[in-house]
């Protein structure tokens, strides 16, 4: 009877810590609605179509600060955002926990992962169903598809679940996830999928993609692309429906001794499985003062990479994307500061 009182206690303490943050977190969101009311009204917007970018900006424009450190600048956010979410009490008055893998210490996690093991049981059960209905070959839309999108990071599982969920506990998760998917009808569960999963940003929808042009000659159709890499300066003209040409200021691809660089610009092409079905010519318009002919190689392999977007299907364009095809490293090498053994790099300090 005495440990049963004890029992009681120590919930009754739990149970209202939990509710003291429940109202603090209450206290939290009914300020920071009503500084966004009064941050609205100073900008002359309504508080009800203010979004959080908006929020930003405003602080911005309002607190102008030059710290380094951007979580030294000021900040409004929705206690949501700041306040990492808590559990709700695990368990009664009486001491009993609600959930029945309580004593496993990742309830939540190991409830996923059982049900996954239940959705590949459904799914062979299924699919023997289907064998004995004498559907040998599953219909081409039965599988999901998981292209264009990522995982969750480990982060985000441990923030979903709010337990503290290990790494290699993470990993064999997203195994799990991956063989259920390699099952032919995994689409049935695409929900599942979905919910442990996020959608690749989709950035080809914003390229700029080169004008076809037609010969009035010929009648092929081609494109022409100035790029521009460091300081080297090209410019490129493929040619569709060719014969797998490809000429740098009159000769062919062995320009470049480097075997890598060869295999990247043949790359696009590779991959869309246009490397006989185009003609590519490139002008140098300004050639490396140094030795070198990596940012050469780079530039061409862009232009050829943006062109052959400007003929294939949106499909195989994002495939393109996410191979890095289409992004062109801008970056270029920084001066030399005053005073400095570098661009960043300082002197070593001596006392004599």
């Amino acid at each position: 009877m005495e440990r049963a009182r004890n029992i009681s206690k120590s919930m009754i303490s739990y149970l209202k810590r939990a509710r003291e943050q429940k109202e603090f977190l209450l206290k939290e969101t009914t300020e920071f609605e009503r500084g966004k009311r009064h941050l609205a009204n100073m900008m002359g917007l309504e508080s009800t179509e203010m979004t959080q970018t908006d929020i930003d900006k405003a602080i911005e424009y309002l607190f102008p600060s030059g710290l380094f450190d951007k979580r030294a600048r000021p900040v409004m956010k929705s206690p949501e955002l700041i306040y990492k979410a808590q559990k709700d009490a695990q368990f009664g008055i009486d001491g009993r926990p609600h959930h029945y893998l309580f004593y496993t210490s990742l309830p939540n996690f190991y409830e996923a992962l059982s049900d996954i093991a239940r959705c590949n049981k459904e799914l062979n059960k299924y699919e023997d169903e289907q064998l004995a209905k004498g559907i040998v070959t599953p219909p081409a839309d039965s599988q999901y598809v998981f292209s264009g999108r990522e995982w969750l990071s480990h982060e985000d599982i441990r923030d979903k679940f709010l337990e503290k969920v290990q790494p290699h506990f993470y990993e064999y998760f997203i195994q799990s996830l991956e063989k259920l998917i390699e099952h032919p009808y995994s689409n049935r569960y695409a929900s599942l999928f979905d919910s442990y999963s996020r959608e690749l940003m989709g950035q080809s929808l914003n390229l700029v993609l080169p004008e076809l042009k037609r010969d009035e000659e010929t009648g092929q159709i081609y494109t022409e692309i100035f790029c521009r890499k460091k300081y080297q300066n090209i410019r490129v003209k493929t040619v569709l429906n060719g014969s797998g040409i490809f000429d740098i200021d009159g000769k062919d691809i062995l320009f470049f001794e480097a075997p890598y660089m060869r295999r990247a610009i043949a790359s696009p092409m590779i991959l869309t499985g246009m490397l006989d079905k185009v003609d590519i010519f490139t002008q140098i318009i300004s050639y490396p003062k140094r030795i070198g002919y990596g940012n050469i190689a780079t530039a061409i392999r862009h232009s050829v990479s943006s062109s052959i977007a400007a003929y294939v299907d949106p499909d195989t364009r994002e495939r393109m994307r996410l191979a890095g095809l289409l992004t062109l490293d801008c970056r270029v090498r920084e001066r030399k500061k005053f005073n400095q053994e570098g661009a960043r790099r300082k002197y070593t300090w001596k006392k004599r």
